[in-house]
């Protein structure tokens, strides 16, 4: 994955989120400008939607170091560690962003 695929990913995610908290015409917003109008809608879920998408950028930017160190499957334990640790985030994040969402219409 590069920067412009999780960047790709998580402006979904953002749009997505807008729309199930009632920002009408979600498409047409910036992520920042979603990123408010959330925050206005719902303060659980843009806390839970801000979480996430720090969890992920940091699972994301740990790949790139490892990439750089010419490292990727040769991981030492405590970087394996490292890993599995951000994962774990990224994924509990996603699960109390889902959690708190309100149903798709």
């Amino acid at each position: 994955m590069n920067i412009s695929e999780l960047e790709t990913i998580l402006g979904q995610a953002v749009r997505i989120t807008g729309t199930r908290v009632g920002v009408e015409n979600a498409e047409f917003f910036s992520v920042d400008e979603l990123l408010d109008l959330v925050k206005q809608k719902n303060q659980q879920v843009s806390e839970r939607l801000e979480s996430f998408v720090k969890s992920y950028w940091q699972w994301f930017h740990f790949h790139l170091r490892i990439e750089s160190l010419g490292k990727q499957g040769n991981l030492n334990q405590d970087e394996h560690s490292q890993l599995a640790e951000l994962v774990k985030q990224r994924n509990e994040t996603r699960q109390q962003l889902l959690a708190v969402l309100p149903a798709a219409a």
